[in-house]
């Protein structure tokens, strides 16, 4: 009798299991009418838009006439209250307002050169991918294109260029039941919706900004090539107050980014200032000698290819890696 009870119960385990519904799908959409005070900093910007949700049939366990989502990666600040669950020819739709204060991971090893990627992440609140799956909404962009048809055209995020917009989603694995009560009613897994603005920084901004004052600075240091040998003191003053304004130029540059324990690219054009400035300072010293000793041919012809060498050598990385970016 044991066995025909075990038995009767795998086999009426197994129906049920044959007999649940398939997970329902829900297409995700996203339309921002702002994206603004990114701040790389504190590796957060706020969205001002829509979210919408459309699916067919019931939602399972639905007893509200409100979708509830969850964002992964930020806190609304405010939403509207009244948006209602449309529904017709047995399809239903619900979109609603929504700012938000977003986070993000930035990574800077590669500024002012980086790109940055703008996500917004939501998932049902409490729906698993068993029983809702969320599928991005393509059919929505009527002009055939994600950045037109779900950007507003007055969309602008201050020193960046947009360079892409796309939407995916795939499934998320928890290892928790999230302290569940009904332990079989979790399965772990939740379907995830990303929603993508892919930025890049403003170039010519950042060369105006913050790497004209150091081309400044540099060629200040410079010009002690092209002063009379016997003013050593001058000249000497000259480097050191170059390697001096490097050095203020440096940390204004680094309250601009957060505390990263890596040099971002732009870190190496104030090593290459410092070390060419170090330099000079040392051909200075070098001519000041042949000029005591009396070896002015030396003294010209090392004046002659400095005054050239120098600049070549702090012009010609920084132009590759802008060319390179």
């Amino acid at each position: 009798m044991r066995t025909l009870a075990l038995v009767l119960a795998l086999a009426a385990a197994a129906v049920a299991e044959q007999a649940k519904a398939p997970p329902v799908t829900v297409y995700v959409g996203v339309y921002a009418y702002s994206i603004s005070e990114l701040d790389i900093a504190k590796g957060s910007f706020l969205f001002d838009g829509y979210l919408w949700f459309r699916w067919k049939g019931d939602l399972p366990g639905d007893k509200t006439d409100e979708f509830e989502f969850a964002l992964v990666n930020g806190s609304i600040e405010s939403i509207d209250a009244g948006s209602r669950v449309v529904r017709r020819d047995g399809w239903c739709r619900q979109s609603r307002r929504m700012t938000a204060r977003m986070r993000g991971s930035f990574l800077l090893s590669d500024y002012p050169f980086d790109r940055q990627l703008l996500e917004l992440i939501i998932e049902h609140r409490w729906q698993g991918d068993d029983t809702l799956v969320f599928v991005p909404d393509d059919g929505a962009a009527t002009s055939g294109s994600l950045r037109e048809s779900f950007l507003a055209d007055t969309v602008a995020i201050g020193d960046w260029h947009i360079r892409d917009v796309r939407h995916r989603t795939f499934p998320k694995r928890y290892e928790t039941d999230f302290g569940s009560i009904a332990k079989d009613e979790w399965q772990g897994a939740s379907s995830r919706y990303v929603f993508t603005v892919e930025v890049e920084r403003s170039l010519l901004r950042y060369a105006l900004k913050l790497l004209l004052p150091l081309v400044v600075a540099v060629a200040m240091g410079f010009i002690v090539f092209w002063v009379d040998p016997r003013h050593f003191e001058s000249k000497s003053c000259l480097g050191i107050l170059a390697i001096l304004n490097c050095i203020g130029l440096h940390v204004v540059h680094a309250d601009h980014l957060p505390e990263v324990g890596y040099l971002v690219k732009a870190d190496w054009f104030f090593v290459l200032a410092y070390v060419l400035l170090s330099l000079c300072l040392v051909a200075v010293v070098w001519e000041s000698n042949l000029h005591i000793a009396g070896r002015h041919d030396a003294v010209r012809r090392l004046a002659r290819v400095s005054r050239w060498a120098f600049p070549i050598a702090f012009a010609a990385p920084i132009v590759a890696m802008f060319l390179m970016a």
